[in-house]
C-alpha cells in the first residue's frame, strides 16, 4: 500500500489546534487505519487527541521540562509499537495514561539515581526534588488515578483531560449516558476519599477544579517533532529521530510490558502443570512399601513458596516492611526518600496499594503488628516527641501520645502486644546529629543504633493504658551498646569491654540490668531476638544463637558473606539472614541446616510474621514475600 509523503503528514499537524470535528473517527478506527495501512495521519490524530493528557501526566511527575518531553515522546513511541496488541480500543486514553505514568516514574527514578551518584562524587548535599510541593495535589491525583480501574478512569480522562462532554464520552465508549454519569460520580467519590486520606480535604467543586487542572501548554512544536520522528521511523527515512532519552525510556517500558506478559504466561503454565500433576498423581498412585524418607525430604525442601513480589516502581524511595496484618494478606510498608516518607498498606498477592498516609515532618520510625500501626515523630530542637496510633485496617489516626518536653530523641521502635518500646538518645546530653532509623518490624526487630557519645534512653509505653505516664528507663552502661533487639519483654544488647564484649538483658518492666555469661570475641554488629533467644552477627561473619533463658550458646554457623539483615522466627523454628552474596538464607534451627537460599539483591530488612509462617525481605529492588509451611 502506498504511503503518503512525510510533508503531507507535517502539514496535517498544523491543524492540530483547530476545533474538533463532530464526525471525527474514534480511537478504534484510527488504530485500525494505522495497524492495517500504517496511516501516519491517523497516528497524528491520536497524538493530537491525547497529547495534552500525556504531557500533563509527565509534568506532574517530572519537574524538568526536557525530561517531560522525553516521557511524552516515549509514550507515543510505545503506542506505535504496541498498537496491534491493545485490547480495549474504543478509547486508548486509559491504556495510554498507564503507560505514560509508568514511563514518568521510570524517568524520575533514573533522575534520582543520577543525582545520588553525582552527590557521592561531588561530596555535596543532595539537592531536593522540586517536582511538586507537599501542598500540590496534582502528583497525588495522578497516582490515585493510576490506581483506579479502567471503567472509572477512562470516562474521567475523556471528560476532564480531553474535554469531552458526557454525551461525547458515551458515544466514544459505546456506553449509555446513564452509565457514564454513574461511573463519573463513583470515580469522583473514590478520588475525593483517597485524596482526603492523603492530606487533601477537597470539596466537590475543588475536586473538579483539580481534575480539570491548570491549562497545560502543549506546544505545536513538540507535537510536530514527535510525529515527524515517529513518522520517520515508520517510513525508515532517518530524516528525524527521537531523543536518546525518549528512546531509552520507550525501550525500558517495552521491556517491562514484555516481562509482565512473560510472568502472566508462566503463572498460567504453572497452574496448568500443577493441576495436571495433581490429576496424574491421583490416577497413577500405587501402593508402596518404600521408606518415606525421600518423600519427607522433598516436602521439607518444597515448603518455601513465594507469596508475592512488590517491584520498586510501586515506591517513590526505598521500601521497608514494618509489619503484617493479622490475616497475613496485607503488608505495612514504609516508603522513604531523601525529603519525605509515606506508609502504605499493600496486598501481598496483587501488590496493589490498598491505602496510604503521608508522614509529617519530624518523622523518625514506624512499626506495626496487626493490632496497632504506630508512627513516631521527634524534634530535637523543641524537645518534642509524639506517638501517633493508626487503625491497622483503615489507617485512620485513632490516638496520639505526646511527650513534651521529651527526654528522648527517638530512633527505633518495637511492638509486643500492647507495649511499645522506644529506643533513642538522651536530650539532656549530647544529641547525635541526624539520628534516626527505619525502626523494627512487628514483634521481631533488628538493627544497630549509632549512639556515639550520647546516653541511650528506653521508653516503655502501654498503648491500651496510656493515660498512665510512660516508663522511662535509662540504663547506666559504661559504654554505648553496639547492637540492640527486643525479646518481647527485655532489650538484649551488647557493648564492648575488656578483654571481650558482653551480652546484657534489660528488663523493661523492672528496669533491672543483667549481664550474661556470653563473652564474645568480636563486637556484635547485628542482633535479632525472639522470646528466649538472640541471634548475633560477629565481625568475622560468624552467626551465633544464644539461649537467653539458659545463658548459653546454642547454635553457631558460618554466614555466606557479610550479613546485612537478621531475623529469628517467634517460635524458634527458623533463622533468616540477608547476605552480601545477594541471597536471603533460611536455616532450620532444629536440624541446624540451611533449607533455602532465595535470591534478593541488597536486602536490608527481614521480617517474620507473628506466627512465623510468612517471611518478608525488603530491598531497594522491592519486596519479596514467602510462606513457610510444614
Amino acid at each position: 500500500m502506498a504511503r503518503a509523503p512525510l510533508g503531507s503528514l507535517l502539514n496535517f499537524l498544523y491543524q492540530w489546534a483547530g476545533p474538533t470535528n463532530v464526525g471525527e473517527p474514534s480511537d478504534s478506527e484510527l488504530l485500525h487505519r494505522y495497524r492495517e495501512g500504517k496511516d501516519e495521519s491517523a497516528f497524528a490524530t491520536l497524538v493530537r487527541r491525547h497529547g495534552t493528557m500525556v504531557f500533563r501526566v509527565a509534568r506532574s511527575v517530572i519537574s524538568d521540562p526536557e525530561t517531560a518531553e522525553d516521557v511524552f515522546q516515549a509514550a507515543f513511541l510505545v503506542l506505535m509499537q504496541k498498537a496491534s496488541s491493545i485490547r480495549k480500543q474504543k478509547s486508548i486514553a486509559s491504556w495510554l495514561y498507564g503507560v505514560a505514568y509508568r514511563i514518568a516514574l521510570n524517568a524520575r527514578m533514573k533522575t534520582m539515581r543520577r543525582r545520588r551518584h553525582e552527590t557521592l562524587l561531588a561530596e555535596v548535599p543532595e539537592p531536593a526534588e522540586q517536582s511538586a510541593t507537599s501542598h500540590d495535589p496534582e502528583p497525588v491525583l495522578m497516582e490515585e488515578l493510576n490506581r483506579l480501574p479502567d471503567k472509572y478512569r477512562t470516562p474521567l480522562l475523556l471528560c476532564y483531560f480531553n474535554g469531552k462532554t458526557n454525551e461525547e464520552t458515551a458515544k466514544a465508549l459505546g456506553w449509555p449516558s446513564g452509565t457514564v454519569k454513574g461511573r463519573l460520580a463513583r470515580a469522583r467519590r473514590v478520588l475525593r476519599a483517597r485524596l482526603q486520606k492523603r492530606g487533601f480535604a477537597l470539596s466537590s467543586t475543588a475536586l473538579l477544579a483539580v481534575l480539570q487542572g491548570q491549562s497545560t501548554v502543549l506546544s505545536a512544536e513538540l507535537v510536530r517533532r514527535t510525529v515527524q520522528a515517529i513518522g520517520a521511523c515508520l517510513l525508515r527515512t532517518g530524516s528525524a529521530t527521537l531523543s536518546p532519552g525518549a528512546q531509552a525510556l520507550a525501550h525500558q517500558a517495552m521491556r517491562q510490558i514484555w516481562l509482565a506478559k512473560c510472568r502472566a504466561v508462566c503463572l498460567a503454565l504453572a497452574g496448568i502443570i500443577a493441576v495436571a500433576g495433581g490429576v496424574a498423581g491421583v490416577v497413577g498412585r500405587t501402593p508402596t512399601t518404600e521408606p518415606t524418607a525421600t518423600l519427607s525430604q522433598s516436602a521439607f525442601l518444597l515448603r518455601i513458596k513465594p507469596l508475592g513480589e512488590l517491584p520498586p516502581q510501586l515506591y517513590q524511595g526505598i521500601p521497608t516492611a514494618v509489619g503484617l496484618s493479622r490475616d497475613r494478606k496485607s503488608l505495612f510498608v514504609l516508603d522513604r526518600w531523601h525529603d519525605g516518607a509515606q506508609l502504605l498498606v499493600q496486598n501481598l498477592a496483587s501488590g496493589k496499594t490498598i491505602d496510604r498516609i503521608s508522614l509529617d515532618a519530624g518523622f523518625r520510625c514506624a512499626v506495626a503488628n496487626g493490632r496497632y500501626v504506630v508512627v513516631v515523630y521527634g524534634r530535637d530542637d523543641t524537645k518534642e516527641c509524639k506517638v501517633r496510633i493508626h487503625d491497622p485496617v483503615s489507617l485512620k489516626p485513632v490516638d496520639e501520645i505526646s511527650y513534651n518536653p521529651s527526654r528522648i530523641s527517638p530512633g527505633q521502635a518495637f511492638l509486643a502486644g500492647d507495649n511499645l518500646i522506644l529506643v533513642g538518645t538522651s536530650l539532656e546530653g549530647d544529641i547525635v546529629p541526624g539520628f534516626g532509623g527505619f525502626g523494627g518490624g512487628g514483634v521481631i526487630g533488628n538493627g544497630q543504633l549509632p549512639f556515639g557519645d550520647a546516653h541511650p534512653v528506653v521508653v516503655m509505653q502501654n498503648l491500651r493504658q496510656h493515660a498512665n505516664k510512660a516508663s522511662l528507663v535509662q540504663p547506666n552502661l559504661p559504654t554505648p551498646p553496639r547492637g540492640i533487639c527486643f525479646t518481647g519483654s527485655h532489650l538484649a544488647f551488647s557493648h564492648p569491654g575488656e578483654p571481650k564484649a558482653s551480652l546484657a538483658l534489660l528488663d523493661c518492666t523492672s528496669k533491672s540490668l543483667r549481664t550474661l555469661r556470653a563473652k564474645l570475641d568480636d563486637t556484635p554488629i547485628l542482633m535479632a531476638a525472639n522470646k528466649h533467644h538472640a541471634a548475633i552477627q560477629l565481625l568475622d561473619n560468624r552467626l551465633i544463637v544464644w539461649n537467653l533463658a539458659e545463658d548459653k550458646e546454642q547454635i553457631a554457623l558460618e554466614s555466606n558473606g557479610m550479613v546485612r539483615a537478621l531475623a529469628l522466627s517467634p517460635r524458634f523454628e527458623h533463622l533468616a539472614y540477608a547476605s552480601s552474596d545477594g541471597h536471603v538464607h533460611l536455616w532450620d534451627l532444629a536440624a541446624k541446616k540451611s533449607i533455602a537460599q532465595i535470591k534478593h539483591l541488597r536486602s536490608h530488612q527481614i521480617l517474620f510474621s507473628e506466627d512465623g509462617k510468612v517471611l518478608v525481605s525488603s530491598s531497594p529492588a522491592g519486596l519479596k514475600v514467602w510462606s513457610i509451611s510444614e
